[in-house]
């Protein structure tokens, strides 16, 4: 997921780099086990350099999570005319692209904490899980119609079911390894295809 960044668009060298680095630590250690000091260290700066740009940590993680989400929306959009089994595949991909670096991606990361996080980063994960969980939707709304997908029920469910499979398969490949993921991952497209 790559291309102009919205979120930066605009901005300094510095902001980029300072959201690379809130972006990794928010998918290696979520929102409470990473500090400004952490971010200036990585710089080689001032934790004030860091307070220069993002006043406060939640500025700092909801602009990482918008720009997480634009490039997902980007990500997506640029599958938009791809058979639903390939986008399926696609997104099976892109989790097993983060497991591969070793880590969680940010809806995963911040659904775990999100009781514990402050508004504006629950807002934001509420709209990137809401993104993620709708194109889900309507890719498995189309896989069915198409005759590709079979499976009972709402999409809307099936969606989250298959969101919510994805996500806990991240976190298992963090804690057993990316066998464990792909274990996983290999039932994804056998579960959904029409047989």
């Amino acid at each position: 997921m790559s291309a102009v960044d919205p979120v930066v668009e605009g901005r300094t060298e510095m902001v980029r780099k300072i959201l690379d680095l809130g972006e990794r630590f928010v998918m290696q250690r979520g929102y409470h086990a990473f500090s400004y000091q952490h971010v200036a260290e990585e710089l080689d700066v001032k934790p004030a350099a860091v307070h220069y740009h993002f006043r406060t940590k939640p500025d700092l993680v909801a602009a990482v999570l918008d720009r997480y989400h634009a490039r997902f929306h980007r990500w997506a959009e640029a599958r938009r005319d791809a058979p639903p089994m390939q986008r399926l595949v696609d997104y099976v991909q892109l989790s097993r692209d983060i497991v591969a670096a070793e880590r969680v991606c940010a809806l995963g990361m911040m659904a775990t904490q999100f009781g514990t996080v402050p508004e504006e980063v629950q807002d934001r994960t509420m709209a990137l899980q809401a993104e993620i969980f709708g194109w889900l939707e309507s890719m498995l709304e189309e896989g069915r119609a198409q005759g590709v997908f079979a499976f009972q029920g709402p999409a809307s469910a099936r969606a989250a079911e298959l969101g919510c499979t994805v996500l806990g398969a991240q976190q298992l490949g963090r804690v057993r390894g990316p066998e464990a993921f792909e274990a996983v991952a290999a039932q994804i497209p056998r579960s959904l295809a029409a047989t």
